[in-house]
């Protein structure tokens, strides 16, 4: 892979030179009718071309944002995810229809275990009854 779409993140220290097999990757599920984009991880921005990180082992947050295409319609979401990443792990970040919108999630893809789950909660209801 190209070195420009890897992004350490701010859990690694500048210019180190770090052994790859002791970091994590977390990468964008890429699956047609749907767009899932990491948009930050620690709060560091990936930027445009950038669409993956390297992570160092332990807690990460991660803003993800997808766009799904499900009969015709279009749906938005964003959310953060907080999970610790093992070392030599490989994570991608996927998202699907939920109830009331776009789930996104992050798996490790070696078995597919789902480490966080982020799902779009419903609006507020009115309150009946009241005036």
């Amino acid at each position: 892979m190209f070195p420009l779409l890897l992004a350490a993140c701010a859990t690694l220290p500048p210019g180190r030179q770090v052994d790859r097999t002791s970091l994590a990757t977390l990468v964008p599920e890429i699956r047609l009718g749907q767009r899932v984009r990491i948009v930050e991880v620690d709060g560091r921005e990936l930027g445009l071309f950038r669409d993956r990180a390297a992570l160092a082992p332990g807690r990460h947050e991660v803003l993800a944002n997808t766009e799904l295409l499900v009969g015709g319609q279009r749906a938005y979401g964003a959310h953060r995810l907080s999970f610790d990443a093992q070392a030599g792990h490989r994570y991608s970040v996927r998202a699907d229809w939920h109830a009331y919108g776009p789930r996104i999630w992050i798996e490790e893809t070696g078995t597919g275990d789902r480490v966080v789950v982020a799902v779009t909660r419903p609006p507020d209801l009115p309150a009946v009854g009241a005036r």
